[in-house]
């Protein structure tokens, strides 16, 4: 991510650097930077920006040369016919791979937040019913995080065990006697951490993301920092990982 982000800025100045000498290069190459912006979103952001472009810049070239605007807006719909049909077919393959996924997935993660919990308090570390409340609930927006974070197995079966553990993690809530107010403030503060922790995870090291929850756990609980639950996002990434390869060997038998 951090190369194509790099690719992209050259080729932003490149157009810059353009626009002095030919305006039509110099729109060809911010599109370019554009587009390589999409590929890390995945495939479905990547072709519908593509198809985008070519019938937008076909609609407009129609006033310039028509055959040229006629051409790239049918290219555009050839790709989002492409788009449609691989959508399909990824739904069919991936559809297999989802049925054999155990129906332990909506409980599995929370298990593993629950053991680390309980691991903390035999060792002595939770200090207040609160502090293990805040504890709770941030580890598992990082398991979730991980969940949405991680390309272990296919994005599509990876979007559904974390769309599955974390809508059946917000109706626990709502069946423990939570508000629709409180429930969605949960909602709004987990879509919060997710981009602070793509930031800090930026070539694979989450040193970043346990200080950062460390510190999150401090300010929540009005406590000092401590620096050994820098270490609790470690292990909770690496039981996740875990869980996700041991969901791998099932998916291939």
């Amino acid at each position: 991510m951090k190369t194509l982000a790099i690719i992209k800025y050259i080729l932003e100045v490149v157009a810059v650097g353009l626009l002095f000498v030919d305006w039509k290069m110099a729109i060809g190459v911010f599109i370019l930077a554009s587009i390589i912006h999409t590929i890390p979103l995945g495939p479905n952001v990547l072709l519908n920006t593509i198809a985008g472009y070519f019938i937008t810049g076909g609609i407009i070239y129609i006033f310039i040369d028509w055959k040229i605007g006629i051409t790239l807006i049918v290219v555009g719909f050839l790709v989002t016919k492409f788009h449609v049909w691989g959508n399909k077919k990824n739904f069919e393959y991936y559809g297999k791979m989802i049925e054999k996924l155990p129906p332990s997935v909506s409980e599995d993660f929370q298990e593993i937040v629950s053991n680390e919990i309980n691991r903390l308090e035999k060792e002595g570390r939770i200090k207040s019913p609160y502090h293990k409340f805040v504890l709770q609930t941030e580890s598992m927006a990082l398991v979730l995080w991980f969940l949405r974070w991680s390309d272990v197995l296919p994005i599509a079966v990876q979007e559904e065990i974390f769309n599955t553990a974390y809508y059946q993690y917000l109706a626990q809530f709502k069946s423990a006697g939570l508000g629709e107010g409180e429930i969605k403030e949960l909602y709004t503060e987990f879509e919060e951490i997710y981009p602070i922790y793509d930031k800090l995870a930026v070539g694979g090291d989450f040193t970043k993301i346990g200080t950062s929850f460390a510190q999150s756990i401090s300010e929540a609980t009005k406590t000092d920092l401590d620096v050994t639950e820098i270490t609790i996002p470690l292990d909770l990434i690496e039981q996740t990982k875990a869980k996700l390869n041991e969901y791998h060997k099932i998916m291939k038998e």
